[in-house]
C-alpha cells in the first residue's frame, strides 16, 4: 500500500503523469466497448466456432506480417520526423476511428480491424511508444509511477468498461 501511495502522489504531482494516466483510463475504457461490439459483429457474422477461428487466425496472422517490417523500418523512422507525442496520438486516434466504424457499420472487415487493434496493432504501436514516453520521467519516479499506472489506473478502467457494458444494454 506504501508504493501505492507513493506511485499517486509522483502521479499526482506531475501533469505529465495525470495526462498518462488519463489516457490509460480511457484507452482500456474504450478496449472493453470495442472487444464487446467486436465480439458481437463476429457472433453475427460467423456461425460456427471454426470459421471464425480461421478468420481470427487469418486477421492475427496478417496483422503481424503487416507490423513487422512496420517496426523494423516505419515506426523508428516516423517518430524521428513527427516527434515521439505526434507519435503517441496514431494509436488512439486509429482506436477511435476503428471504434465509429464498428459502430455505423458492423461488419467484417471492421470487426477484423477491431481484433487487429486490440492484438497485434496495441502490442507494436502503443506499447513501445507508451514505454519511451516515460523516459520523460525522472528516474526515481518512473518506476512507482509506471507501477501505478500499470498496476491500479489500467485495471480501473477495464473494470469502468465492464461496468459500463453491465450499465448499457
Amino acid at each position: 500500500l506504501d508504493n501505492l501511495r507513493e506511485g499517486y502522489r509522483y502521479v499526482s504531482g506531475s501533469a505529465y503523469l495525470r495526462w498518462m494516466a488519463l489516457s490509460t483510463l480511457l484507452a482500456y475504457l474504450l478496449f472493453a466497448l470495442l472487444n464487446y461490439q467486436t465480439s458481437a459483429v463476429l457472433l453475427k457474422e460467423f456461425p460456427t466456432e471454426r470459421e471464425m477461428t480461421t478468420f481470427l487466425a487469418l486477421v492475427n496472422s496478417g496483422a503481424n506480417l503487416l507490423m513487422l517490417p512496420l517496426l523494423l523500418f516505419g515506426l523508428s523512422r516516423f517518430i524521428g520526423r513527427a516527434g515521439l507525442g505526434n507519435a503517441s496520438l496514431i494509436f488512439p486516434l486509429g482506436t477511435l476511428a476503428i471504434g465509429a466504424g464498428l459502430i455505423f457499420r458492423g461488419n467484417r472487415v471492421t470487426a477484423a480491424l477491431a481484433y487487429a487493434d486490440r492484438t497485434a496493432f496495441r502490442s507494436s504501436l502503443r506499447n513501445p511508444i507508451d514505454s519511451l514516453l516515460y523516459n520523460a520521467v525522472p528516474l526515481r519516479y518512473k518506476g512507482r509511477a509506471r507501477a501505478f499506472i500499470g498496476g491500479f489506473v489500467l485495471p480501473l478502467g477495464t473494470l469502468l468498461g465492464g461496468i459500463l457494458l453491465l450499465i448499457v444494454p
